[in-house]
């Protein structure tokens, strides 16, 4: 579920060239930056021995264990 922003300043040409990366992707510029900053976010944690949160999936509980 994404129901966080991220808001970041950029130059005007980062700008440009974020739209135009991701016209040329065929993505709007929200689901572009995400992709970009998830992939760069997996790499950087990868390095220090860390997953990214969203990557850790949740414990699943035991449907028939009974409580």
């Amino acid at each position: 579920m994404k129901d966080e922003a991220l808001k970041i300043r950029v130059s005007k040409p980062e700008k440009q060239a974020f739209e135009r990366a991701a016209e040329i992707s065929g993505e709007g510029v929200s689901s572009w930056a995400r992709r970009i900053l998830r992939t760069a976010a997996i790499k950087e944690l990868n390095e220090i021995g860390e997953k990214a949160a969203f990557m850790v999936t949740p414990s699943t509980t035991n449907k028939d264990e009974k409580t």
